[in-house]
């Protein structure tokens, strides 16, 4: 509100000073035959002041205007990336969440210690998005109105679909015009980022797995052990035919993976996102790949039953990235 009143009063100025310029050279023209040296020369001088503050000022202002251009450019940016971090952060929380359903009792502090940790990283990210509304508070609060829209939508849709209610078409169509007009106020950067949350990649995740298993009657798995995370085993000990498990865990940099375990229940490395290549993230395909199984894949120190695999190549070494990647091989859901 301050800048606006700012705007208008530098536009009230030049306006002004404009007003006087011309008031200025119509008495000029008016007084030419009569004026004397004096005046003629007071005339001018006036005049090229006016002049210089007439430029100075408009020359401000566009500066201005170009600088807020470039800050609210990267502010939009900037709150893109802040929403990805939501996204992230919430994933993480759901997971520990459901980590702490199933947990031993031992456990109980550290997984409450990472959810506190994950509240005070939404705290700051609120923090964060709450330092951009100078500048671009106008978006945030359409991307607010956006998803207490579409949050709306999808509750009423689930209640209605429980109590078997009739669904207004009328009122649906509606909010669903509101949503498309606010949306398209946005910049591009945020749209692509609301057009995120919007995807159900569990769908998309759940048929690509099927397919596979299906055409090959059976599901590889690709991992890899990397030097610089605090993987408890290596897979160079490990060789074709070994029988490992594959289920949840978190190392130093990673939380909420799948990770393969030895015989001795140490972690020797990653799966990696074999549902990468149709744009699921590691976080759903991890809740993918359980609801295939129809099954949580906890370790066993949790009290879980992870899934058995079998190696089935272990690859050399990376000597540049500090990698080393291996396949394992694991029976589909009807096999089981």
């Amino acid at each position: 509100m301050s800048e606006k009143k700012t705007h208008w009063s530098v536009y009230a100025t030049l306006t002004l000073l404009l007003v006087s310029c011309l008031a200025l050279i119509v008495t000029q023209v008016l007084t030419a035959n009569t004026a004397t040296k004096l005046e003629s020369t007071l005339f001018n001088i006036i005049q090229f002041s006016l002049s210089i503050a007439f430029s100075w000022i408009l020359s401000k202002l566009i500066t201005e205007q170009q600088f807020l251009e470039s800050q609210k450019k990267f502010a939009i940016g900037a709150f893109r990336r802040i929403m990805e971090i939501e996204r992230s952060l919430s994933r993480t929380q759901k997971y520990v969440t459901n980590a702490k359903l199933s947990k031993p009792s031992d456990f109980s502090a550290k997984l409450e210690a990472i959810d506190i940790s994950i509240v005070n990283a939404q705290d700051t990210v609120k923090s964060s998005i709450a330092d951009w509304t100078d500048i671009i508070g106008d978006e945030i609060e359409v991307t607010n109105e956006v998803r207490r829209l579409k949050k709306t939508r999808n509750y009423q849709t689930e209640i209605d679909s429980e109590i078997n209610l009739p669904i207004n078409d009328s009122s649906e169509n509606i909010r669903e015009e509101k949503i498309e007009k606010l949306q398209n106020s946005l910049p591009a950067e945020i749209r692509v980022s609301l057009a995120e949350e919007d995807k159900n990649p569990f769908e998309a995740g759940y048929e690509y797995l099927a397919d596979i298993c299906e055409e090959k009657k059976t599901l590889e798995l690709t991992g890899f052990w990397d030097k610089s995370d605090s993987f408890t085993a290596s897979p160079a000990d490990l060789k074709r035919g070994d029988a490992v498990t594959v289920a949840r865990g978190m190392t130093t940099s990673r939380n909420g993976v799948l990770l393969a375990y030895n015989d001795q229940d140490k972690w020797f490395g990653v799966i990696t996102n074999p549902c990468a290549d149709i744009n699921v993230d590691y976080d759903s395909f991890v809740s993918v790949f359980e609801m295939f199984y129809e099954k949580e894949f906890l370790p066993k120190v949790f009290g879980g039953t992870p899934l058995k695999a079998t190696v089935l190549e272990i690859f050399e070494l990376d000597l540049e990235l500090d990698r080393q990647y291996f396949r394992l091989e694991v029976n589909t859901p009807e096999q089981l």
